[in-house]
Order: structure tokens, then sequence, then C-alpha cells
């Protein structure tokens, strides 16, 4: 669901800046962020009230299931920042900011989930992560392996996504929330966020063609004019098709 909405937030997104309709990303964000917020309660909600079939319908091993009843409530209150961050990456793929999400990954990874995961290893003993993870199993618990590894784990993932969702956050609200602010007419007001449809007449910067036409009206007549110019370089010969 929560990659539904990040669908909607890329095409919607891209849409509308392409069209110069940068206003109409305000709301568009808002509404996106409320609908991933509801989603990932709702999602902690039915985990948190579904545990045991849950948690049965993975696994059937106690000391599995085990383990899961420490990870459980972790899991439950990441499911808000998960939505929250497969939402706001759509919104930053409509927004071209690639470079950006790979700069924030490379440094959470770096400066958080790697110190984090070595000091789980560092944890277990100095063991090699391989033998760390090994420890999951069955047999390892039972020679006494430290039963709080899923838990270390869970954590350093729930740290690294905790910061893609406030570098999201940080680039859409407060990099470039002002250039989305609402275009202001010439008689003060504020230009309205219908598709289409502009307050005073006035299209918002960047948007061809003015009130009642908006951008398709300017498309039209850019095509009318590069017709027309095509014309006279072929020194008035007629095109076939063209006017």
């Amino acid at each position: 669901v929560s990659d539904g909405f990040a669908d909607v937030g890329t095409m919607l997104g891209s849409r509308y800046l392409g069209a110069g309709q940068q206003h109409r990303m305000r709301p568009l964000s808002l509404r996106l962020a409320g609908l991933a917020a509801a989603t990932g309660l709702a999602a902690a909600a039915a985990m948190a009230g579904g545990k045991p079939w849950l948690v049965r319908a993975f696994t059937l091993d106690t000391e599995a299931a085990a383990l899961l009843e420490k990870a459980w409530p972790l899991l439950c209150a990441l499911q808000p920042v998960n939505a929250l961050v497969f939402v706001y990456d759509g919104l930053l793929y409509a927004t071209m900011s690639f470079r950006y999400v790979r700069d924030a990954l490379a440094i959470g990874v770096l400066l958080l989930f790697t110190p984090a995961l070595l000091f789980t290893v560092k944890a277990l003993g100095g063991a090699a992560p391989t033998a760390g993870l090994a420890g999951l199993s069955a047999p390892g618990l039972r020679e006494g392996v430290d039963t709080d590894t899923l838990m270390r784990l869970w954590l350093c993932k729930a740290m690294l996504n905790c910061w893609r969702c406030l570098t999201a956050l940080f680039r859409i609200h407060v990099l470039l929330w002002p250039e989305w602010r609402p275009a202001v007419a010439p008689d003060g007001k504020g230009v309205g966020h219908k598709a289409g449809r502009y307050s005073g007449g006035t299209a918002p910067s960047g948007v061809n063609g003015t009130g009642g036409g908006g951008a398709r009206k300017g498309r039209v007549q850019r095509c009318l004019e590069v017709v027309v110019m095509s014309r006279r370089d072929w020194g008035g010969t007629r095109l076939p098709g063209l006017l």
C-alpha cells in the first residue's frame, strides 16, 4: 500500500513539476504523508493485535518465537517510519533528488548502521559476523549464544530507517518547501490550487498560457508557432499536413 502511495507521489509530482505547477507539491506531499502515517499506524496495530497468529504463521519453533517476542514491539513501532520512508522516496524521485538520496544513505550506512553492527558483533564476544548470525539458529541458542542478537540487529536497521526518514523530511519540508510556495497574483491574492484554474486569470510562473487556457492552451500555441516558423524557414513551401 505504501509503495502505491509512493508511485502516486512520483507520477503526480513529476507531472506537477514538469508543468511548472510547483505550488501543487505542498498539498500533495502533506496528503501522501498523512496516508502513509495512517497506513503505518494501521499496520502496527494489526501486528500488535495479531502477534500470536502472525508468529505461528512464520515459525512453530519455540526458541525462534521467543526471539520474535523480544523484537516484536520494535517491529510494530517501525511500521509508521517505514511507510513514511517509502512514500517520501517517491516524492524524492519526482524531484530528481537522486544524488541527495545516495549521499544520505551512504552517510547513514557508514556513520550509523556499520558502527552499530560492529558494536553488536563485539557484544557477541568478538565473534565474526557470520558466526554471530549463525548464533540465531536453535543449536546456537542451546549453546548459550546471546539471545538478544536478533533484537540488536533490528535496532541497527531501525537506526538506518529513522535516518532515512529524517533526511527525506529535511529534503522535502526544509530544502524544497520554499520553492513550492503558492504563486501570488498581481492583486496580492494567492493563486488557486485547482488544475487549470488560477484566481485573477493569471497562471503561476512557469506555466504557459493564461487563465481559462492553462498549460494545454500554451502547448497548442507553441505548436502553432513552430508550424508557422517551419513554413517560413522552408521559404513558403507548403509542408504536407501542416496548415
